[in-house]
């Protein structure tokens, strides 16, 4: 199926990368930093922009609030050849000497939620399986 059901998206329409975030408002000034961006949907709490950013095709893209919208769009632009998504933007901390714009890289979630349960074993650490290198 190329038309996918819940967001309209279809082929063509996504990357092999997208940087995901929650609000539909982010993506337009996300987007406006990639070179030749482009608006390609707004549905619901889905906006969808395509560009380049450092000569790689990516997307930028609204999840909405919480698993099983995130989980709907992640699938959906997975069905439509996305590969890697790199969540950017904000998230509840609980770490003592965090504070309100405090730059974070997570290496880590706690998963207390019911969308997660349908995709990893409960016991599953909720973190990547390799620690990333960065250059």
């Amino acid at each position: 199926m190329a038309k996918q059901l819940v967001t309209g998206l279809n082929t063509g329409d996504v990357e092999k990368y997208a940087l995901l975030c929650g609000e539909p408002e982010r993506v337009p000034k996300i987007a406006s930093m990639l070179a030749g961006s482009k608006k390609v949907l707004q549905y619901r709490e889905y906006t969808v922009f395509r560009g380049d950013l450092e000569g790689t095709p990516v997307s930028v893209a609204s999840t909405g609030i919480g698993g099983p919208s995130t989980a709907i769009l992640i699938e959906e632009m997975a069905n439509l050849g996305t590969h890697t998504f790199i969540r950017i933007g904000t998230s509840g901390g609980i770490a003592e000497n965090l504070r309100k714009g405090d730059f974070v890289i997570a290496t880590g979630a706690i998963r207390r939620d019911g969308t997660s349960r349908s995709y990893v074993w409960r016991d599953y650490p909720p973190r990547p399986a390799t620690r990333p290198s960065w250059r």
